[in-house]
């Protein structure tokens, strides 16, 4: 054998690697994109729930529970209701369209871009959805027929109100930090399959 023939062989056997190395990335990358699309394709089933199960409760709400007399009490309450839960609405709406954008044919770095936007409005959105409940409270207290009974048993139950303040409280930083644990390992998926791409 001569020389050029040894370095035309040798050649195609360096095809034949870097073709095979490609295959195995494009595997690799596959491997890795599972569990990451498993993670989104359940956020979003989250998502979808959230859309529908406010209907439902508002439906049976409405159905079950008797509303004050027509007048200027229940029309606020109404009003101020419907204003939040469609607000609430729309946050959700937008979460779930954001959810579905991903596209993991992309890069690694702009579906971790796209995360952290997603990660971003969902804690934002919690936080606003925390801090309007008190609204909310004040519009069913409005709309329902509550007789004055009721006073004197909530004046006389400060402490559970209390308590369920500071569970409230306790729980919504249970949900932002779980939030958080969610979308870190995400990005720790993401991670390895952007090192595997560059």
């Amino acid at each position: 054998m001569e020389l050029s023939e040894l370095q035309h062989i040798w050649k195609e056997y360096d095809l034949k690697i870097d073709e095979n190395t490609q295959i195995d990335k494009c595997l690799l990358k596959e491997v890795l994109i599972r569990k990451p699309i498993k993670k989104i394709n359940w956020l979003q089933l989250k998502a979808l729930l959230q859309l529908i199960a406010p209907a439902i409760v508002l439906f049976l709400f409405f159905t079950r529970v008797k509303l004050r007399e027509p007048g200027l009490e229940l029309y606020i309450g109404i009003s101020l209701f419907l204003c939040l839960v469609l607000l609430g609405y729309v946050w959700a709406i937008t979460y779930y369209l954001l959810l579905r954008r991903i596209a993991f044919s992309e890069s690694a770095l702009t579906v971790k871009s796209q995360l952290i936007k997603i990660k971003r409005y969902k804690i934002r959105t919690l936080q606003w959805n925390y801090l309007l409940w008190p609204p909310t409270i004040l519009s069913l207290y409005l709309m329902l027929n509550i007789n004055s009974s009721f006073n004197v048993i909530f004046n006389q139950a400060v402490i559970p109100v209390l308590l369920c303040v500071v569970v409230f409280i306790l729980f919504s930083h249970y949900r932002f930090i779980s939030l958080n644990v969610q979308f870190n390992q995400l990005n720790k998926e993401l991670e390895e399959i952007q090192e595997l791409e560059g």
